[in-house]
């Protein structure tokens, strides 16, 4: 009698907990409505932002992702990114030295220069000999897949999603809210807290590097602030540059960091419901046509490069009235900084022209996130993931039920080992074959040309620029699509990853019948012990 009274008892208890959940769910779910609207009704903006919040721990289990906490965020991007990417760019950078015939330093600063995108390298050292050549060039394709590789685990941090969807709630700007409130907040997100963010990022470090190089705080905010912006080379802001030991292994760090926190600004911008919203347009628009792969090619290498070039052309336009310029060289130097790639060896000189180039190289660094938060939701680039998967676990035996972590991995290898390269290579043949024609350069110029500017290499392999009218705006339509290109790595490789990686929420990761996933749950206690990344 006494177990049944408990049973009885435990029974009620579960009845009653499923109440109170159904309950807290039910509220959520209101208050999310509510706030999508618009609604402000008074003294209950408080109330509802409450209810958005997750219940307090005593009244539900809480599961904890690992990369969900901050000492996480603070392990994996100020110290296990940068320490290995630094391991990584160590060993690739004594290869490069010893083919080039390099001291063991200038190799490392070169391969860092690489994996970080620095248009203004570390060091003055370029590659000479062919097989030095042809060696960045591989490697330089491999870049690519790491940065993708932490793009995807970006993506799987919790704080920006929240953080941007907290400002649209604050402002009613949700999935059905005023279109203005959303494209408000989008504005707010990516023109002015991502920039805000990526600049007090560059003062802070200006600072260490002013100490270490005994600068003046403005010139080391300068060079920080044009790596950081990746403005277009020769010497955007300022022809300095570490001289000391000490200062150009703090530069190396530094580039490092950076590089890592600035790859979470891009997820910022890609998180907000307009760019969401967008890209499902996107998607449907590209179901209309006959075969997926044109739909999505259309949207890509059309629609994409059109919005861009809008950009491009309103920053050359703001850019040519502060310096003085015409507005063809405005606009060139514009499609070099929202694209990366050297299209033009001028630089601003007046103070308008070096602020307003400082924030246009944050505010393209914004628009990067915002075009890999539409790509990555492109139907196609989801179709040709799992397919890629699929392939993997026919070529290497992993049948149906293969360990998950070995499907990602083998598929990621293959894509990133073969057909990254060769994707790469043959768009720099097929484009630079074009414009060397157009130049009248020889062949090689034009391949070298068009894969220095598609890597974002830390030097030109090759020293000619288009001169003619046709050849400079053929190199501005080329560094767009080569931009696209690279988007769409960065998001095959996020795929590969994972199906969603905008989701909202996590998933939930099976461990049944002994098998373990890629990405498992903890539990709050082993959270905070730290235990897993």
């Amino acid at each position: 009698m006494t177990e049944l009274l408990g049973e009885g008892t435990r029974s009620s208890q579960t009845v009653e907990d499923e109440k109170a959940r159904l309950k807290r769910e039910s509220a959520r779910l209101q208050a999310m409505v509510d706030l999508a609207q618009g609604k402000r009704k008074k003294n209950k903006v408080a109330q509802l932002l409450e209810a958005l919040k997750d219940p307090p721990p005593d009244q539900v289990e809480k599961v904890v992702h690992p990369k969900h906490t901050m000492l996480h965020f603070v392990k994996f991007y100020v110290l296990y990114v940068p320490i290995a990417t630094a391991i990584v760019a160590g060993i690739l950078g004594l290869i490069l030295a010893e083919i080039e015939g390099w001291n063991l330093q200038s190799g490392i600063l070169y391969m860092v220069s690489l994996a970080c995108h620095i248009t203004n390298p570390l060091n003055d050292d370029t590659p000479s000999s062919t097989l030095g050549v042809i060696y960045v060039l591989i490697i330089s394709a491999w870049a690519v897949c790491y940065i993708g590789v932490l793009i995807a685990a970006a993506l799987e941090v919790k704080w920006p999603r929240q953080f941007v969807h907290h400002i649209e709630a604050r402002f009613g700007a949700g999935p059905v809210g005023p279109l203005w409130r959303r494209v408000g907040v989008f504005l707010l997100v990516a023109g002015i807290i991502v920039p805000a963010v990526l600049f007090t990022l560059a003062v802070f470090a200006a600072l260490i590097l002013a100490w270490v190089e005994n600068w003046p705080v403005r010139t080391a905010i300068k060079y920080v602030v044009q790596n950081v912006a990746h403005l277009p080379p020769p010497d955007p802001l300022t022809s300095e540059s570490p001289e000391s030991f000490t200062g150009k292994i703090a530069d190396a760090a530094i580039s490092l960091v950076v590089l890592s926190l600035t790859l979470l600004m891009y997820t910022v911008a890609a998180w907000p419901v307009l760019v969401d919203q967008t890209a499902d347009l996107l998607d449907e628009f590209a179901l209309r046509f006959p075969n997926p792969a044109l739909g999505f090619t259309f949207i890509a290498f059309a629609i994409v490069p059109v919005a861009l070039v809008v950009f491009i052309l309103i920053l050359g336009a703001v850019l040519s009235q502060g310096e003085g310029w015409s507005l063809h060289l405005g606009v060139i130097y514009a499609a070099s900084l929202v694209s990366q790639q050297v299209l033009t060896d001028v630089r601003p000189e007046s103070p308008f022209g070096v602020f307003f180039v400082s924030i246009a190289g944050m505010w393209a660094l914004a628009a990067l996130g915002t075009l890999i938060g539409m790509v990555a939701t492109l139907e196609y680039l989801d179709i040709w993931a799992k397919g890629l998967k699929k392939r993997a676990k026919t070529v290497f035996g992993l049948g149906d039920h293969g360990d998950s972590c070995a499907v990602v991995s083998s598929s990621a290898g293959i894509f990133g080992i073969l057909i990254v390269p060769a994707a790469c290579i043959t768009f720099g043949a097929v484009f630079g074959g074009i414009l060397s024609f157009v130049e009248g350069w020889p062949f090689i110029d034009g391949f070298l040309y068009i894969l220095t500017n598609v890597f974002v290499l830390p030097g030109p392999l090759t020293e000619v620029l288009p001169k003619s009218l046709i050849g400079t705006w053929m190199a501005v339509v080329v560094s767009i699509w080569g931009l696209v290109l690279i988007l769409s790595i960065f998001m095959v490789i996020t795929l590969i990853e994972d199906d969603d990686p905008f989701e909202h929420g996590h998933k939930e990761r099976s461990t049944s019948q002994g098998t373990t996933t890629c990405d498992e749950p903890i539990s709050a206690d082993a959270a905070e012990r730290g235990s897993g990344i």
